[in-house]
C-alpha cells in the first residue's frame, strides 16, 4: 500500500472512531514496557516540552494525560525507517520481507494497538458475537437473534503490534527457523503471523505451544494448528484491522484454497522411483 494510501486509511479510522484520538482511549498490549516516542503528543497545546521527555513508558503517557485532565490527543507520525535499516534487517534475519509490509514500515506509525474488527457471524467458525467497547466485554448473539438475522456482524478482538516509534521499527517479533514474524493476538490467544516466504497473514493456534521449537517451516506446520483467520497479503489484513472490510470465513476459505492451487510447487519425483516403459 502506498504512503499516501496508508495516511488515508488511518485518517479514515480515526473519522470513523473519534474517540480513539484521545490518549485515554488507546489500548496498547505492551504492558508500560515499550518507550513511546514523544512526537505522537507534543502538539497538544499547555503541553510543553520541558515536562515531556524524548521517550516515555506506556505508565508516563497515562500520567500526563491524567495531569491534563484527559485531554491530550495522539496523532499519526511519518515513519523514519529507512531502505538501509529494512537491507540490514533482512541480512542479520536471513529473511526477505515482502513488499507490502516494507511499504507498511516505511509509511506512517500509529500509538494504537487493539482494535475490532468486524465478520460475518459464522456457527462453523465459533464467532457469534460483539464486543462492548465500553466495557471490552464480548457479548454472544442470542438465539433469537441468530435465527431472525443471517446477516449478523460481529467483532473481533485484535491486539496489532504496529510500530510504536517512527526510527524503531523492527521490534516486532521474527521467527527465522519458520520464517514468519509475529504481528499480533487474536482474544482467544491465537497468534498473528505474517509469512515472509508467501506473504500471507495466518492465525495459528496458540497452544500448539511444541511447534516454537519446531527447525523448519516444514515441521512447523506439521505441529501446529492454523487458526480461522487468513489473509492472501499483508494490505487485505492491514485493511480489515483498520475497518475497511468485513471478513467473511467462507469466502476466505475459498480465497485459501485457490491461493494454494496457484503457489503450490509440483512434487518432484526423484529418478529412481520413474518407470520406464
Amino acid at each position: 500500500m502506498q504512503k499516501a494510501q496508508l495516511l488515508k486509511l488511518y485518517e479514515d479510522y480515526l473519522k470513523e472512531n473519534p474517540q480513539n484520538v484521545y490518549i485515554k482511549n488507546v489500548r496498547r498490549a505492551s504492558g508500560g514496557g515499550d518507550r513511546v516516542n514523544r512526537l505522537y503528543i507534543l502538539g497538544n497545546k499547555d503541553l510543553t516540552e520541558a515536562e515531556v521527555p524524548e521517550y516515555l513508558t506506556d505508565h508516563q503517557v497515562f500520567e500526563l494525560d491524567e495531569k491534563h485532565n484527559h485531554t491530550l490527543r495522539w496523532k499519526i507520525l511519518e515513519s523514519e525507517v529507512t531502505d538501509e535499516q529494512i537491507a540490514a534487517f533482512e541480512r542479520e534475519n536471513n529473511v526477505t520481507l515482502p513488499r507490502m509490509f516494507c511499504e507498511y514500515l516505511q509509511g506512517y506509525t500509529v500509538l494504537q494497538e487493539r482494535f475490532y474488527p468486524k465478520y460475518i457471524v459464522s456457527e462453523d467458525y465459533g464467532y457469534q458475537g460483539r464486543y462492548d467497547k465500553s466495557t471490552g466485554k464480548y457479548i454472544d448473539y442470542s438465539d433469537d437473534e441468530l435465527e431472525q438475522d443471517e446477516d449478523l456482524i460481529g467483532d473481533v478482538q485484535i491486539d496489532f503490534f504496529g510500530i510504536n516509534n517512527p526510527s524503531e521499527p523492527f521490534s516486532l517479533g521474527y521467527f527465522e527457523k519458520i520464517g514468519r514474524m509475529h504481528l499480533g493476538n487474536l482474544d482467544n490467544g491465537d497468534l498473528v503471523l505474517l509469512d515472509c516466504e508467501t506473504g500471507e497473514v495466518q492465525s495459528w493456534d496458540h497452544e500448539m505451544n511444541n511447534a516454537w521449537d519446531a527447525e523448519s517451516r516444514e515441521e512447523f506446520e506439521d505441529e501446529s494448528v492454523m487458526g480461522d483467520f487468513w489473509f492472501q497479503d499483508f494490505d487485505t489484513f492491514l485493511e480489515w484491522v483498520y475497518g475497511k472490510t468485513v471478513y467473511d470465513f467462507e469466502q476466505a476459505e475459498e480465497e485459501q484454497q485457490a491461493f494454494d492451487q496457484a503457489h503450490s510447487k509440483p512434487k518432484q519425483i526423484p529418478p529412481e522411483n520413474i518407470i520406464y516403459l
